[in-house]
Parts: C-alpha cells; structure tokens; sequence
C-alpha cells in the first residue's frame, strides 16, 4: 500500500492466465502515533505575534508518514521556549486526532517554538517570532544608592521601557528623564535615552537634606 490513508487501487497480472488482470481496492488507515503538527489555527505556519496577545494554535496527531491518526483523543502537555501566560500545561482533548484551536499567550519577546509531548511522543512547530507591544510602563530594575547629597551615585540607576505584559520593548529608544519630589534637587545627567528598551544613567545624583528620603 501507499503511505497515504484512504483507498488504494492494486491491479494483479499474470501473464497467460484467465481473468488477469484482477484490480481491487483496499483501505488503508493511519498507523500509531509518531509525532504532533503544530500549526497556526489555518494550518500554515505560526506568524511573528506580539507579546501579551492570545493567538490560537492547531495541533494534529500524526503517524510517520503525516497521515492523521483519527484514532486519537489525547491531552499532550503544551510548552515553549518563550514564557507561556496562556495555553501552557495539557491541551484540551482532541477530536478526531486534531485540536483545531488552542489558545496561547507567550509575554517574552524574541523567536520561539512550541511544543507538543505525550509520553514519549513530541512534536516542535517551527521557528516564529514575538514582538514586544507598545511601550506602556517604566520599571526601575536598578534602584540609585550610595552617594553623598550634591554628588552622582555610586549606583546610578536602571529603567527599562516594558509593555503591559512587562515584556522590555528591545525597540524602543525613548529618553527617560529623573525628577526628584520638591525638598530635593537633581544633578549630574538628569536625562538618559534607552539602548534596547533600557535607559541607564550614567552620571546623576541629587542635593538635599542628609538622611531625607527622596522619590
């Protein structure tokens, strides 16, 4: 038989023989489960999408010659090389060997793949990217400290420039420019621009009142 499911037509000859040829027609079904397909929900591969934002994904059952295994029903275990917020852990069950949408929502940027495993059987969709959205919120991941009133700090401070799901936007080279409440001055280089989404001082401080604390 092929290596397709379905009906095959065989033809038997022999040579001399009454009746020959004999055509006839078999069917041929899907082996065991080798692997998984992950696709997007339409089958063709997975698109860049944006961090934080759900997409679905498809996923089928397949035997060594890609023919869907109807037989079926299981519940693999979903992961990824980005970091999963949704759709991560067991999968709905399948109907028919296909889940035909699983939502998933990956909050990291860069370029990823995921993964479908039941038992000893996976399946890797391939290579897709993830942008980070748009620049929603600053976050200080380094805090300023160690410095006398007047002079920069020791430890200048770090803000990165991040997305709602609290993904760095890597693209993003804003200016981020440090005030201080009004019992404080601030001095040195108040203002530094983002270099991948990451605004580091380099040069800042600020005069007031020793022992004060200042925001």
């Amino acid at each position: 038989l092929g290596t397709s499911v379905g009906t095959n037509t065989l033809t038997a000859t022999a040579a001399g023989l009454a009746g020959s040829p004999v055509t006839f027609t078999v069917t041929a079904l899907a082996g065991a489960l080798h692997h998984f397909l992950i696709t997007a929900a339409d089958g063709s591969a997975i698109p860049s999408q944006v961090a934080g934002a759900a997409f679905d994904v498809k996923i089928t059952a397949q035997d060594a010659n890609d023919n869907t295994v109807t037989s079926y029903t299981g519940t693999p275990t979903l992961t990824s090389t980005g970091t999963l917020l949704e759709g991560g852990g067991m999968t709905e069950a399948f109907t028919a060997g296909v889940l035909a949408s699983e939502s998933v929502t990956i909050g990291s940027s860069g370029s990823f793949t995921l993964t479908a495993t039941d038992g000893a059987v996976t399946g890797v969709s391939s290579s897709f990217v993830v942008n980070a959205s748009t620049a929603r919120q600053l976050v200080l991941t380094t805090n300023a400290a160690g410095a006398a009133s007047g002079a920069a700090f020791t430890t200048q401070p770090v803000v990165a420039i991040r997305d709602t799901a609290g993904t760095t936007v890597t693209t993003n080279t804003s200016t981020v420019t440090m005030t201080v409440n009004s019992d404080g001055t601030v001095v040195g280089t108040a203002m530094a621009t983002a270099v991948g989404g990451v605004a580091t001082f380099t040069n800042v401080g600020i005069s007031g009142t020793a022992g004060s604390r200042y925001t």
